[in-house]
């Protein structure tokens, strides 16, 4: 059931957030990691002087934090946490790394790649391991999303798994029944090293203000461009890390900059 403490307190602090940074929409969900129980779901819109409830309409929309489920599929296919690729200065083909006016990252271990959120070192690798055949790549991400929408729901079904160490549950808001999807969606060894890269994107990566400095936070997120200068900023997290009690999604929206994920 959702808590209504915890929902009141988690609405207070998007508006503020909002406020503090500008943004239009937000979107939070918190979710008790071995149950799939929701404790709290905000959705709000920015309409001044107030903020106005929403549903989140990002299940209905494409919410492609995929670098997740990318991971599994290159370690099952052969790849390591270690093996290093050449990003070179940020672009490849149509592929941009998001410091590519940077120089880019160079060489980078496919760790590192997932922390930094690598496109360029993402999309190398696959065509690599893949090739053209983007069929035999979807079905392995299909099979470690287990039927579940690329939606923020979705999403935040697949990362609440991963948290539990690959036990995927159905998210749900009434009833204490634990209904498990799946017992284990991948290999135990490719989602250790992927809760290992969700730790390492906190530590040295690009979700590095996500940190906490007493509970230790691993996440993935992402900062993109949805629309002219409609920038929508998104962030899976557990916590904490060792032994993760809550997984949580965030959602914000905002026009310009700056705009960070892991804020």
């Amino acid at each position: 059931e959702i808590d209504e403490k915890l929902d009141t307190a988690i609405c207070c602090l998007l508006q503020e957030k909002m406020t503090k940074w500008q943004c239009s929409k937000g979107v939070v969900y918190v979710v008790e990691t071995a149950t799939g129980a929701l404790k709290a779901k905000v959705g709000l819109v920015k309409k001044d002087p107030r903020f106005v409830f929403c549903e989140d309409t990002y299940n209905d929309e494409q919410c492609v934090m995929m670098s997740g489920p990318t991971y599994l599929a290159l370690l099952s296919s052969g790849y390591k946490p270690d093996d290093v690729i050449d990003t070179g200065s940020g672009i490849y083909k149509n592929v941009k790394d998001h410091n590519w006016h940077r120089g880019g990252y160079g060489e980078l271990t496919l760790e590192k790649a997932f922390g930094c959120r690598s496109q360029v070192a993402f999309f190398k690798a696959k065509e690599k391991v893949f090739g053209n055949d983007e069929a035999r790549f979807q079905s392995i991400v299909d099979d470690y999303l287990c039927g579940q929408a690329n939606s923020s729901m979705g999403m935040l079904t697949f990362y609440n798994a991963i948290a539990n160490d690959g036990k995927m549950v159905r998210l749900h808001s009434e009833g204490n029944d634990v209904e498990v999807l799946n017992g284990q969606i991948a290999n135990i060894e490719y989602v250790r090293n992927l809760q290992k890269g969700m730790r390492h994107a906190v530590t040295n990566g690009i979700c590095k203000k996500a940190a906490h400095e007493i509970v230790p936070v691993a996440a993935c997120c992402r900062t993109f461009l949805k629309k002219d200068t409609i920038r929508r900023m998104e962030l899976c997290a557990y916590f904490p890390a060792d032994t993760p009690k809550y997984t949580v999604m965030v959602i914000l929206e905002k026009e310009g900059l700056p705009a960070s994920a892991g804020l």
